[in-house]
């Protein structure tokens, strides 16, 4: 009686062994594709970040070309409300001067116009901020 409940047990033990040998083949298989789903998975995360990255950048040009319109419609108010001995002043001040046929852009001294030989009030800019529109 002992004997054939060991072999009982014996052929259970071998038909779970079986089973866990085909579940770790099935696994093994699974392997391949696992790997590719997660290389896929990788790819995509670095694609959104790629995109936020992006986003952010637009944005920031979005708020600097914000700022320079800003900056550009002060220069035009400040140009027509200041009169020009007071306008001579803070200029020398500030170490500027105006620079194109309606004196509305400013510049530091010895600086060439950004936008050729004369500017306009709609293209007056500060020397320093030109490079945030771009």
């Amino acid at each position: 009686a002992a004997v054939a409940k060991e072999l009982e047990a014996i052929s259970r033990l071998r038909g779970d062994l079986a089973k866990v040998r085909d579940a770790v083949s099935q696994l093994q298989a699974e392997i391949p594709k696992r790997v590719v789903s997660s290389q896929r998975l990788s790819m995509l995360r670095l694609a959104v970040r790629q995109q936020e990255a992006a986003t952010e950048s637009l944005r920031f040009k979005g708020q600097a070309r914000n700022k320079v319109a800003l900056v550009r419609e002060v220069l035009r108010v400040w140009h027509a409300a200041v009169p020009p001995p007071l306008r001579e002043l803070l200029l020398s001040v500030f170490d500027l001067q105006l620079v194109g046929p309606d004196s509305a852009a400013l510049l530091p001294p010895g600086e060439a116009h950004p936008n050729g030989s004369g500017g306009s009030l709609s293209d007056s800019t500060l020397a320093s901020d030109s490079t945030l529109a771009e």
